[in-house]
């Protein structure tokens, strides 16, 4: 399911995430994430505020290195969405997931995408906050309705919903 936004300069985009994974309120989570900061960069605020995580990709061609990290409480986004927006200058991929999972996927012209296990709730997400993609395999989270309670009917500008499934 996509949700197209409008939101303005990110308000509200951690309150949203926050939301998603305030229904379900289970921990651990992981969250793979592609950044154009420097490796050594992210690498030294992940390991300065103790977050397990792994290097799984870098793309030479863009410049961007991938990073699943471990999330253990709310707080930790909040930790890590201070550091998303210093590089959301391009869209960049962004995976939640209670499954560790996670994979990032190539197909032959270099295009890359990430892909959480369905059976486990994951919402995928870009940093320019123009896109939200919700996917997972519960049965609320391909509800639009139950996807949309989580936004002012004003940041709404478009929706889709494909079942996989048929």
């Amino acid at each position: 399911m996509g949700v197209g936004t409008n939101w303005n300069q990110h308000k509200g985009f951690e309150e949203i995430i926050k939301g998603f994974i305030g229904v379900t309120n289970k921990f651990p989570m992981y969250m793979l994430f592609e950044t154009y900061l420097c490796r050594d960069f992210i690498e030294g605020f992940l390991e300065e505020n103790k977050f397990p995580f792994e290097l799984v990709f870098t793309n030479k061609k863009r410049d961007t290195n991938f990073f699943n990290v471990l999330i253990t409480n709310s707080d930790d986004i909040t930790t890590l969405m201070k550091y998303f927006f210093q590089s959301a200058q391009d869209s960049l991929y962004t995976v939640l997931s209670y499954s560790a999972g996670c994979k990032i996927i190539s197909n032959n012209t270099g295009e890359i995408g990430l892909k959480a296990d369905s059976f486990y709730p994951s919402f995928s997400f870009m940093y320019d906050a123009q896109e939200l993609f919700v996917i997972g395999g519960e049965e609320k989270w391909s509800d639009i309705h139950y996807i949309k309670r989580f936004f002012h009917l004003e940041q709404i500008t478009d929706e889709l919903t494909i079942d996989l499934r048929k």
